[in-house]
């Protein structure tokens, strides 16, 4: 039976042999290459290099913008009363001791001594006044009722009269008499005589009996110039008042 190339079993047979062929030739080529390298002499093996470098310029490095960091989230109300330090009292400083003064005793000694001597020498200027005074009273003239007695006195109504005013003046005359007290117990006496216009002004004063120590009559002096103006005086003894006037002893 006569096959042709439409029949399958002639294309299996064909591509049989191709393969066939196909080694035999490539077997071939194989056997020529061996045994030429070991009949004919063989040049040298010259290896080269296969590899090309190519240096490249490396691309600039990026910078990376820095990552956003998150805002710091404040902390409420009671993280807050939580991290607050607790506050320490300030530790009180201790007050420095003064020294206490040094004291001159010599000094301290002296100033005591000087101050009982000048107590001494006032003593000692009392005592000598209380004696002078002694001395005085004594010798001084004798007074009747506060008037000075110059031959006639005051008899009857007027003697009445005036006794009740004098008793008005010393009663003026002693809301203004003050003695200190280092003077109280020097049993000093003075006398003044005062004359008196028709309202009880004081027209004139006059020291008659002097204490013999110039502050006391200073103080006496000064004690009828403030009474002023006393009580006005009786009628009928204006006139007798403003010549003659009438005496006021210190103390009363």
């Amino acid at each position: 039976m006569l096959r042709t190339e439409h029949d399958p079993y002639f294309r299996k047979d064909s591509f049989k042999k191709f393969v066939l062929w196909s080694a035999a030739g490539h077997i071939a080529l194989f056997l020529s290459f061996v045994i030429k390298a070991m009949i004919l002499p063989s040049e040298p093996l010259q290896i080269r290099s296969a590899i090309r470098v190519d240096l490249v310029r490396l691309p600039d490095k990026i910078e990376t913008p820095p990552k956003p960091q998150p805002k710091p989230t404040k902390p409420n109300a009671a993280e807050k009363a939580k991290t607050k330090p607790e506050t320490r009292p300030k530790p009180k400083a201790e007050p420095t001791k003064k020294e206490a003064p040094k004291v001159d005793l010599n000094k301290k000694n002296k100033d005591k001594q000087n101050e009982a001597l000048n107590k001494l020498k006032a003593m000692q200027a009392l005592e000598k006044i209380r004696k002078q005074k002694e001395e005085e009273k004594e010798a001084a003239p004798e007074y009747k009722g506060n008037i000075v007695h110059e031959g006639n006195s005051l008899t009857g109504l007027d003697q009445i009269e005036f006794d009740k005013y004098f008793s008005d003046v010393e009663a003026a005359v002693k809301e203004h008499w003050s003695l200190p007290r280092w003077l109280e117990d020097s049993q000093l006496r003075a006398q003044v005589r005062v004359m008196v216009d028709d309202r009880g002004y004081v027209i004139r004063r006059d020291l008659i009996a002097s204490s013999g120590n110039q502050i006391f009559d200073d103080l006496v002096i000064t004690t009828v110039e403030q009474s002023s103006p006393l009580p006005p005086p009786p009628a009928r003894l204006r006139n007798l008042l403003s010549v003659r006037g009438f005496v006021i002893n210190f103390p009363e």
